[in-house]
């Protein structure tokens, strides 16, 4: 790594993971409390992480993440109460790094709409150092799924595509690509003023919600 006539060299190692801000995240979920969650970098279960003491962990604070549809305030103690209505233990998410502290803690966020909580897919786990870091760690693969093969499920719909979501810290995300028919269904049956969180958080339901076609899971098992 060179920065102006500073040149450091970063070992690889298959094991850890270092962040650095504005790195995806593919985690888990190990702990709630103290208006904020502790999330497994290595996507371990609370389990592991309980009885590992080196497992490494981020935070996520609650003035982090997004309340539901979008509504911008301060956070209040009925939000600290129902934070496990957000993310509660044992829940996959991605998410981004906002800060890396002095002693090396990394302070999360998923503020974007492209982040949140992962359902209906599959997860991967890969040494850190596989995982290079490039301008865009959200990928589609396409065509993967013949639409004339007969166990193409219609409620599932869409193109047989499949996302993938590369995260730096080892965590790989597979999972169908929501289909834009699904999209175009919420926002005829809404206001067209309503928040774009509004629409995001609908598809998201949606997806965890509606099963995974046998096409689609043949699909996402070769990407895996």
């Amino acid at each position: 790594e060179r920065v102006n006539k500073l040149i450091s060299v970063i070992p690889l190692s298959p094991s850890i993971y270092t962040g650095q801000v504005g790195d995806l995240i593919v985690g888990r979920i190990v702990g709630v409390g103290g208006s904020r969650w502790k999330v497994s970098l290595t996507c371990s279960p609370p389990t592991a992480s309980a009885s590992n003491g080196s497992m490494k962990e981020g935070q996520l604070p609650l003035s982090g993440v997004n309340l539901p549809g979008g509504v911008q305030r301060i956070r209040t103690s009925e939000d600290v109460l129902a934070m496990r209505n957000l993310f509660r233990e044992g829940d996959l998410l991605t998410c981004e790094v906002q800060q890396v502290q002095k002693d090396g803690n990394l302070i999360l966020h998923t503020r974007s709409l492209r982040y949140g909580k992962l359902d209906n897919g599959v997860l991967v786990t890969v040494p850190p150092s596989l995982v290079g870091r490039r301008k865009n760690h959200f990928v589609t693969l396409k065509g993967l799924t013949s639409q004339n093969n007969d166990a193409m499920d219609t409620e599932e719909g869409g193109e047989g595509d499949v996302d993938v979501y590369l995260g730096l810290n080892g965590g790989i995300w597979i999972q169908r690509t929501i289909p834009s028919e699904w999209e175009n269904a919420i926002r005829a049956d809404q206001d067209e003023r309503a928040p774009l969180a509004e629409t995001l958080q609908k598809l998201r339901h949606r997806h965890a919600t509606t099963r995974v076609s046998p096409s689609m899971r043949e699909s996402i098992a070769r990407v895996r």
